[in-house]
């Protein structure tokens, strides 16, 4: 959703992928601002990395805005990617970090003067009639899941879901397969972009791995089949896939109640594919 929401912007002129963080955040210190582009947040390049940062991703969970995201990066920030910061340069290779569509969700809020939930609402949401798609209210949800062992089958409970906060343009909405197709639907369409949605997300890429790159949110896969889409659910229970098939014209949403198993699923439907079963 943040990757879309930024490729409208650049779409309209409102910002260019060449354009500095320094350019929206003043706040963020210029030697790594003035470096660091849009385009390197919506591809994962910038090196802007704060996980192995001590205590950051434990006060993480009570950030509920963008205003104290932004801050939270900011106190962190000379620990950045273990203490390389006074060297800082771009990392401009494929490392998938969270902080950076943070930062896209203030940018998104700066350019358009709308919070980014209210710009997601009017300009995805809203246009696509998606009514079931919203962003976490708060941390605490209810499901019914198996989440104890990754691959060891345990045993079922309800488990109150803690994402780690509130809706974010790094992760946090829920959703249903009938929603997911009207987001495939309108990408397909003219509501969301005029040029296509490939051409708009997947056209300027970086490698991520040997059989992957990824695009503006959006991640390519060459198993089998070339694919495009993404995956999410990183909290205990949940794990989610999303993934269109240009050569088969097939699109597949796989909403799951187990942790990481969605991609296993998809990567198990791929092979039934290419056995033609």
């Amino acid at each position: 959703f943040t990757g879309i929401a930024v490729a409208q912007l650049i779409n309209q002129g409102s910002v260019k992928a060449s354009d500095p963080l320094s350019k929206f955040v003043k706040e963020y210190p210029l030697d790594i601002s003035q470096q660091v582009t849009v385009r390197h947040l919506l591809l994962h390049t910038s090196g802007i990395e704060l996980d192995d940062s001590p205590g950051y991703r434990q006060e993480l969970t009570g950030a509920n805005s963008l205003g104290e995201l932004l801050k939270l990066q900011l106190k962190y920030i000379d620990s950045l990617n273990e203490n390389r910061r006074p060297h800082f340069k771009p990392l401009n290779k494929f490392d998938y970090s969270n902080e950076e569509y943070d930062l896209l969700g203030v940018i998104i809020e700066r350019v358009t003067g709308m919070s980014y939930r209210k710009y997601i609402q009017k300009n995805i949401l809203d246009p696509l009639r998606m009514r079931q798609t919203n962003f976490l209210a708060d941390t605490t949800m209810f499901g019914y899941s198996h989440y104890k062992d990754l691959y060891k089958p345990t045993r079922w409970f309800t488990y109150r879901f803690q994402p780690d906060r509130s809706g974010s343009p790094s992760g946090g909405l829920y959703s249903t397969t009938s929603d997911l197709l009207k987001l495939f639907d309108g990408l397909q369409g003219k509501k969301l972009f005029h040029n296509g949605w490939l051409k708009t997300l997947a056209s300027d890429t970086v490698t991520s791995s040997k059989t992957s790159f990824y695009g503006y949110g959006v991640e390519g896969l060459s198993v089998n089949y070339l694919s495009y889409g993404h995956n999410g659910g990183n909290v205990k229970g949940v794990s989610s896939e999303f993934r269109f098939f240009p050569e088969l014209d097939l699109f597949i949403v796989i909403l799951c109640n187990r942790v990481r198993s969605a991609p296993d699923v998809m990567f198990h439907l791929q092979k039934v594919m290419l056995r033609g079963d």
